[in-house]
């Protein structure tokens, strides 16, 4: 599993980033629940997102717990493969000040924190549809 502490000195010596690192990170004022997306090593039935080792697996999982209107942040980490989500249905990005980030690798190869979507996945494929989001 590939973790932030692998390319960042202070966290790999064990410094800890939190919300208000995130939220100076995206410009944000605060930061409420960070959620994690692994789309490798996640589940989005065992686990509760609130850090990389209990990550969901999906977007979907992770943005169905947000909350609308408090500056919560989906975080996809890749822990291998392509770095990419298996959403299996269109991503509605509905609850207002919710962000999404990926976070990878610094390099141009894979992993590379992403989304894709099945075959039978409607155009589009993520809506957003409130403001002050992503």
């Amino acid at each position: 599993m590939i973790k932030a502490r692998n390319y960042n000195p202070a966290v790999k010596h064990g410094a800890k980033w939190d919300a208000s690192d995130i939220a100076g990170f995206l410009g944000l004022p605060y930061v409420n629940d960070i959620f994690y997306v692994d789309p490798t090593n996640g589940s989005d039935t065992a686990n509760n997102g609130g850090s990389e080792d209990e990550a969901f697996k999906t977007v979907n999982k992770a943005e169905d717990q947000t909350v609308s209107g408090k500056h919560d942040v989906v975080v996809i980490v890749p822990g291998g493969g392509s770095g990419r989500t298996s959403e299996a249905s269109a991503i509605v990005w509905d609850k207002r000040f919710t962000h999404l980030i990926g976070i990878a690798a610094p390099t141009y190869v894979n992993p590379r924190a992403g989304m894709s979507f099945g075959s039978g996945v409607a155009t589009p494929s993520m809506t957003v549809s409130n403001n002050g989001c992503i």
